[in-house]
């Protein structure tokens, strides 16, 4: 854990102008994709805001921005085991907890490529566009299949790079489309559309080990079991290589077929 909390120290979102907006930011060039978790809960009446920033991003930059909605922390959250509606996960803090106390951290908030620490959603379009154009040597493909009579997914993991390096693959379900409860500054709403909703680890919460070999492309299956709650058609896998030092790496979303 404190290692990644040492990565604060890193140039991050907390240096970029706070007043921000997409209309005056103009072109940017585009060298590889960006993983933005977002910290949210459906009893933060302000996380809508922060929903809203990443449509924005989608809208502007495309399948470029990678966004994973990450439920938390018991004072926001509505646990998944306990509410038919809920959709916290117990992962929902460890992922947090990498970053900060969650006892201790107001919502909605998120981190960019895994780098910079913490990072409030008014400073995230600054934050995306400069992780947008920094090089990356890594090569991620993803393809995921649901097995039809068999309720789970295949996918098929494609890797390359351009130097040799040790660091971790972590695969995780999403879902989009998905109607519960979240609240406002003045009203809940019962059928809020949720999106980008983290939905389970595929290969452990932190992800496995893999060796990347310079210039020599390896290739990898791995699946996971559907759980009832969880609609095929809305699915996707989201898939990202990373090291404790360097951050991500490279990341690619891929719906499920």
């Amino acid at each position: 854990m404190g290692a990644f909390v040492a990565l604060a120290t890193l140039a991050g979102c907390d240096e970029v102008d706070e007043q921000d907006r997409f209309i005056s930011m103009g072109k940017v060039e585009v060298k590889r994709k960006v993983l933005l978790e977002d910290f949210t809960g459906q009893l933060c009446s302000n996380c809508p805001k922060a929903h809203e920033v990443i449509d924005n991003l989608k809208a502007q930059y495309g399948d470029t921005v990678v966004a994973v909605s990450i439920h938390a922390t018991s004072v926001f959250g509505i646990p998944e085991s306990t509410s038919p509606m809920g959709l916290m996960l117990p992962e929902g803090d460890v992922y947090l907890s990498q970053w900060a106390d969650p006892g201790n951290v107001s919502l909605p908030t998120g981190v960019l490529n895994r780098k910079g620490g913490l990072c409030d959603y008014s400073k995230w379009s600054s934050g995306v566009r400069s992780a947008l154009a920094e090089d990356s040597d890594v090569e991620l493909k993803l393809e995921a299949v649901s097995m039809v009579g068999e309720d789970s997914i295949v996918i098929r993991v494609h890797l390359a790079s351009g130097a040799t390096r040790n660091a971790k693959l972590q695969l995780w379900v999403t879902e989009n489309g998905i109607e519960s409860i979240q609240s406002f500054p003045d009203h809940v709403n019962p059928q809020y559309v949720h999106s980008h909703v983290y939905r389970g680890a595929v290969n452990g919460v932190g992800g496995e080990d893999v060796v990347l070999q310079q210039n020599i492309p390896s290739d990898l299956e791995r699946g996971v079991r559907m759980k009832p709650n969880w609609k095929p058609e809305n699915l996707s896998v989201v898939g990202f290589i990373y090291t404790i030092a360097d951050g991500v790496l490279q990341v690619e979303e891929c719906k499920v077929k």
